[in-house]
């Protein structure tokens, strides 16, 4: 699972199949440049790994 938050911790993109990004859009609008807060949750050798931090959307 991905899910992508802005900076006031709205969600605008998320998804269980993680071959699918996140393309910088939100209802089908580009979205400005700016630090986005991300987590993700995916199965790594049997386990299930969790991850979150911050991504830079560049334009």
């Amino acid at each position: 699972m991905l899910i992508i938050y802005n900076r006031y911790g709205n969600e605008i993109f998320k998804t269980t199949d993680l071959s699918i990004g996140w393309n910088g859009k939100y209802k089908d609008e580009s979205l400005q440049a700016d630090v986005y807060a991300y987590y993700a949750e995916f199965t790594l050798n049997g386990k299930i790994e969790k991850r979150k931090g911050n991504i830079t959307l560049l334009k």
